[in-house]
């Protein structure tokens, strides 16, 4: 089993100190709010073994970026 960590940020400039939030498969219908420069990290389970891997379907790149790369551990 492997999981699956993508980073989203608020695209803003902001001074202030930045949140970061993390949600899990745990969280599965949990609604978040996120400010002018937070962090929101997506961690998922997964298994290789299958072929299928998470994927984001849609991003509002007004709104959140992707930070980095997507990690697999």
């Amino acid at each position: 089993m492997y999981t699956l960590s993508i980073i989203l940020l608020i695209v803003s400039f902001s001074a202030s100190e930045p949140v970061s939030v993390k949600l899990t498969d745990e969280d599965l219908g949990r609604t978040v709010e996120l400010g002018i420069g937070e962090t929101l990290e997506v961690v998922l389970s997964g298994n290789p073994t299958t072929g299928y891997v998470w994927d984001v379907a849609s991003l509002d790149r007004d709104i959140l970026k992707q930070v980095g790369e997507t990690e697999f551990k």
